[in-house]
């Protein structure tokens, strides 16, 4: 697919998650206002400009959490790569980690994930998976098949008084939904109602 509907893709894949655990989502620009927010998710952002790695990273510091995907940070607002790596734009620090490579899988292959605990995800990884070192950040997931096997798939840097989490691969609709109910229940931001 062109990079284009990989981001709808993605965005509409964490659309779907966050609102089958019941919380509210509101759709941003790169430019609008955040800080009002307690979790901001930007699925595969592509073009990140250093003056807006520096605001994801304040948002983090004052108790913000940041959901970062795949294909995050690769070029600045000139459509420029990143130099030092991805994320760029500041991100690699935000997240603690940093991406080696994105590979993009043939149909039939499948990527399996365990959580460090040991418990497998509910479903595998498809079509994209980054080779992701962990610099800083905790590593909570870890591919557990193919050329993959062992490299962080899902991460956790804490900063400030608030986390910044790292998925490095294209998870499905159960292995999505089952990292928000997670996430949510960690900092308890369950809805009223469950669904």
């Amino acid at each position: 697919p062109y990079p284009s509907d990989i981001y709808t893709e993605a965005c509409q894949a964490h659309y779907r998650a966050l609102t089958v655990a019941g919380q509210t989502v509101d759709v941003l620009s790169a430019e609008s206002e955040f800080t009002d927010y307690k979790v901001l998710v930007i699925p595969a952002l592509y073009m990140v400009s250093d003056a807006l790695g520096a605001r994801l990273q304040a948002f983090v510091d004052q108790g913000g959490i940041l959901v970062g995907t795949y294909l995050t940070g690769y070029v600045d607002e000139m459509n420029r790569c990143h130099l030092g790596g991805f994320p760029g734009g500041g991100l690699r620090e935000t997240f603690g980690i940093w991406n080696e490579e994105v590979d993009y899988l043939h149909d039939e292959t499948e990527v399996l994930i365990a959580a460090e605990s040991g418990e497998a995800y509910p479903e595998a990884a498809k079509d994209i998976v980054e080779v992701l070192h962990a610099d800083s950040a905790e590593v909570l997931a870890r591919a557990a098949s193919e050329f993959y096997s062992g490299s962080p798939i899902v991460t956790c840097m804490q900063s400030g008084t608030g986390a910044a989490y790292y998925i490095g691969a294209k998870l499905v609709d159960g292995g999505l939904n089952a990292f928000y109910r997670q996430l949510l229940s960690v900092h308890a931001l369950q809805p009223k109602m469950e669904m």
